[in-house]
């Protein structure tokens, strides 16, 4: 969107030559064995590096630590609705992608399952009950390898938004 409005003409994307020709199942496919690859033994099914790095150091401390905790209930959801309005008087008709949190890491932890599912059933009603579209991809909340570490996607992770956003373009 930025070069678009920056330059005043349409930037004319290209798949990069490693994913041109490939299915979806092929690309996520070698996004597993990639991931797998910098996994490593850790049992969240992370980047290892980070792993080793970031979260052995605080293991004991982070273990049960987040008992009680959710993202049903947030000023936040207020925010969004802010945005979301927003769209709605700019006549855009975005995709929104919903994606979950590393379940293994988030039940390492002692957050409920409640309390992230209650989040992902507030968000994606809320973005459809304002009549957009929601690309909901947190049914991959244990998904290996989706993760490149607690909370953010990899490669596998990529290849599912992708897919979804190619999907949406194509309907419209």
């Amino acid at each position: 969107m930025y070069y678009t409005i920056g330059s005043g003409h349409e930037r004319k994307l290209q798949p990069s030559p490693s994913v041109k020709g490939k299915t979806w199942a092929e690309l996520e496919k070698e996004a597993s064995i990639f991931g797998a690859k910098r996994a490593g033994d850790n049992p969240f099914y992370i980047n290892q590096k980070l792993f080793d790095h970031k979260l052995k150091p605080i293991m004991k401390k982070m273990k049960d630590s987040r008992e009680g905790h959710s993202y049903a209930e947030s000023p936040e959801y207020k925010d969004f609705q802010i945005m979301l309005d927003i769209l709605k008087q700019a006549g855009a008709k975005p995709l929104f992608v919903t994606i979950p949190v590393n379940g293994k890491w988030y039940d390492y932890t002692g957050f409920p399952k409640e309390g992230r599912t209650g989040y992902y059933e507030k968000i994606n009603r809320q973005i459809r009950d304002n009549g957009y579209e929601v690309a909901d991809l947190t049914k991959h909340e244990y998904d290996p390898y989706f993760f490149k570490d607690t909370i953010h996607v990899s490669y596998k992770g990529w290849v599912y938004i992708d897919k979804a956003i190619e999907k949406f373009y194509k309907e419209q």
